[in-house]
């Protein structure tokens, strides 16, 4: 009978870790029934390559398996020596050996996702506080400005020019003459609004946190014990990429940040000298926008281990 012996299977990282194992032996002779279990596998760079000490066997080996006898004896060999010497017991026991590595690796891979993703989720809850906080805000200022068609026009290019508020101003003589007398008028600045991505992606920015959090609650709710391989690199690949995640929501956040401002007011007050706008058509945007200001002010950052607030519905533009 042969027994699957430790339930940790072992993958050696270090030639010194067996050698200085209590029971290794660098030499070891065993019968062909007295294999107990497999301890441990190993797979070295070639430099670090050790003579098998299975049965006087001798042949080098860089990758191969730590196996142990019913007398709690230890040593080294490889794959194939193992099935040789072996023949009726081998197949099981690596068979369990597999299964057992796979389950040791799989549980200390569980574990360290979840150590990481432990203060990551604290810090992406928080963030989905604060986008949350003026997500209702930044849908109302939205919303006014896309109302008369030609102002959503002009908001829409002062989009793709980073905040840029322009007029048409015609031409000189000479200008006129120096395009060739085809073109009458040129844009000219006349302010720009600071942080005005944040009225176009707060959408979007509050989907991405959402899923975010979802993703590493997910993380900290495996089992590491039944976890499917599946799960385990979904894990893995959200731990990789929260980084860059995290880093994306701050920049909202800080886009927030420079659009709330009693400049910007000043700023949305210029739409009104735009192509086809009055001062009515910005009247209500303004108004949203005193109101998320004001509001945005005596929001305090909760303090950290507080559980986070349920996101709004993001299911609007």
């Amino acid at each position: 009978m042969t027994s699957l012996g430790p339930k940790a299977a072992i993958r050696f990282l270090y030639k010194d870790e067996i050698l200085q194992r209590a029971n290794y032996r660098p030499s070891l002779t065993v019968e062909s029934t007295e294999l107990s279990h497999i301890v441990g596998i190993f797979n070295f760079d070639r430099n670090n390559a050790f003579r098998c000490g299975l049965n006087e066997c001798g042949q080098e080996h860089w990758n191969g398996i730590v196996i142990a006898t019913k007398l709690g004896l230890e040593t080294h060999c490889g794959l194939d020596c193992g099935a040789r010497e072996f023949p009726e017991d081998f197949a099981n026991v690596h068979a369990l050996f597999r299964n057992a590595l796979r389950q040791t690796e799989s549980i200390r891979t569980v574990s360290e996702i979840q150590e990481k993703s432990a203060h990551l989720l604290e810090e992406a809850a928080e963030k989905r506080r604060r986008i949350s906080s003026v997500y209702p805000g930044l849908q109302a200022i939205r919303n006014a400005l896309r109302a008369p068609a030609a102002l959503n026009k002009h908001i829409e290019n002062i989009f793709r020019s980073e905040g840029i508020v322009s007029v048409s101003v015609a031409l000189t003589e000479v200008e006129r003459e120096a395009s060739g007398g085809k073109q009458r008028f040129r844009s000219a600045p006349i302010g720009r609004i600071q942080g005005v991505l944040a009225v176009r992606d707060f959408a979007k920015a509050a989907v991405e946190i959402e899923r975010l959090v979802n993703d590493l609650t997910a993380i900290q709710r495996l089992d590491p014990k039944s976890a499917s391989r599946r799960e385990i690199a979904q894990g893995v690949k959200i731990n990789n990429s929260v980084t860059s995640q995290l880093a994306a929501a701050q920049e909202f956040i800080e886009q927030v940040s420079l659009f709330l401002t009693p400049q910007n007011h000043d700023e949305l007050m210029k739409l009104s000298s735009l192509d086809g706008l009055r001062q009515a058509d910005i009247s209500p945007a303004l108004r949203r926008f005193s109101e998320l200001m004001d509001k945005h002010s005596k929001i305090a950052p909760r303090p950290s281990g507080l559980a986070p607030n349920q996101s709004p519905n993001v299911s609007g533009n």
